[in-house]
């Protein structure tokens, strides 16, 4: 089974060509190669898909309720983070409630 290839066609302004014609002059690269490599690192890569996945995890998780008393959550974020530090630091510390 051999995988269909498609084809994208882009418009750039003449400005935002340019510039894609100024990154090529002086490499091996035409500009379609460059979007191309541009795009495929974006979307493609190992790394790029453990992107993907988190996001995809982040926007499957409950709203966080931003009407919650700010004070509140504000002191909650900065004693876990200052259990952070210390856990980076080694210190024993217990997990803050």
């Amino acid at each position: 089974m051999t995988a269909e290839k498609r084809r994208v066609e882009i418009y750039f302004n003449d400005e935002e060509f340019a510039i894609l014609e100024e990154l090529s002059n002086g490499t091996k690269w035409s500009v379609e190669k460059i979007i191309y490599d541009t795009v495929f690192r974006a979307h493609f890569t190992e790394e790029a898909k453990k992107r993907h996945e988190a996001m995809r995890w982040l926007r499957s998780q409950e709203p966080i309720d931003w009407g919650a008393d700010w004070k509140e959550l504000k002191e909650w974020m900065e004693k876990d983070r200052a259990w952070q530090i210390l856990k980076s630091y080694g210190q024993d510390q217990e997990t803050p409630q």
